[in-house]
């Protein structure tokens, strides 16, 4: 009996060896499916609502088609910032005036000549375009009328949504600048994306008198004053998952070395023959069995985190991406017992 356990923990002083130098290879870093992108106002050490206030200089509008600009002095406004991802706020403007055909001043209904005063305007932060990093406000996002006017006798309508880059991001302050810009009557930028990434457009239209409506332009650039720090926090997709990535391998490393240092034990009991045949072979045996079931279901959750990510991809490229994908991390991510293959393949 002697000789048999001392030939059978030289044998496993083989197999823990092995062990210790396969380890890091058959642990990967877990991998949490790539989230949403964050962008949210966020006021440290306070609570919603937040108050601010607005001012700009010159405002100009053009309605496509029409010859006519409503150019106004200068503007102020007020409004509060109700949560994470929602605003509402009113302007005035002051000195406004159609120039061109029109020739004459402009006034919302009862307010003094050359004021036009707003609806209550609602407004949510989104990302113009993630991969820049650019930011703005997407004002009127259900295309409600959010002013009427007269200019000499016309009836002006004007309608959202549209965008205002807006800045800074990523800074506790109490002072931003949202800026309109505008070509021939086509408000610039007139495209976002959704939290998926799903491009959509932003385009505000006017209606003068009997006319059809017709795609308008404002130029004018806002100072925001804000009643407390304010912060608009922005984390694209791309900075998520390389955050993601970077914990998953802490985690990976961490796991190694507890790992390892299990195996460190396991050797030193084998040296110290404390254990018998049966109950080291059964630890070993168990450590093993553990160490590829966490290798395969990381295995899966890379996959189809990659996978998720092919979907993002164009059309063209996403079957090179998947094959990729599936050659990399073996190919498989199980749905009950289902392969990623059978699975597509039943879609």
């Amino acid at each position: 009996m002697r000789s048999r356990t001392v030939g059978f923990l030289g044998g496993h002083r083989v197999a823990v060896a092995l062990l210790v130098a396969t380890v890091s290879a058959l642990l990967l870093a877990s991998g949490a499916s790539a989230s949403a992108p964050v962008l949210e106002f966020v006021a440290p050490g306070h609570a919603f609502p937040v108050t601010f206030t607005t001012e700009s200089g010159a405002v100009t509008a053009e309605l496509a088609g029409f010859e006519s600009v409503v150019e106004c002095a200068a503007s102020t406004g007020e409004g509060k910032i109700t949560g994470p991802h929602s605003t509402l706020s009113q302007y005035t403007f002051t000195g406004c005036k159609a120039e061109g055909t029109l020739n004459a001043n402009c006034n919302s209904t009862g307010a003094n000549t050359g004021e036009i005063v707003s609806e209550e305007i609602e407004a949510e932060p989104v990302y113009i375009d993630q991969a820049r990093e650019e930011v703005g406000m997407l004002l009127d996002p259900e295309g409600n009328i959010y002013m009427k006017f007269e200019c000499g006798g016309e009836q002006v309508e004007a309608r959202g949504p549209f965008l205002a880059p807006a800045s800074p991001v990523n800074k506790a302050t109490t002072s931003f600048t949202a800026t309109l810009s505008e070509s021939l009557g086509v408000q610039l930028p007139n495209e976002y994306e959704t939290s998926s990434g799903e491009k959509r457009l932003a385009l505000p239209t006017g209606k003068r008198g009997t006319h059809e409506p017709a795609s308008t332009g404002v130029e004018a650039a806002f100072t925001i004053h804000t009643a407390v720090p304010i912060e608009v926090r922005a984390i694209t997709t791309g900075q998520m998952e390389a955050k993601q990535r970077e914990e998953a391998e802490k985690a990976r490393q961490a796991e190694a070395k507890r790992a390892e240092e299990t195996i460190a034990k396991l050797r030193g009991e084998v040296a110290a023959g404390k254990h018998a045949e049966e109950s080291l072979s059964a630890k070993l045996t168990a450590l093993e069995r553990r160490l590829k079931e966490e290798a395969r279901r990381k295995r899966e959750v890379l996959l189809a985190s990659a996978l998720k990510r092919c979907k993002r991809e164009p059309a063209r490229k996403r079957s090179q991406c998947r094959a990729q994908a599936e050659h990399k991390y073996g190919g498989t991510v199980r749905k009950g017992k289902a392969s990623t293959t059978e699975s597509r393949s039943r879609t």
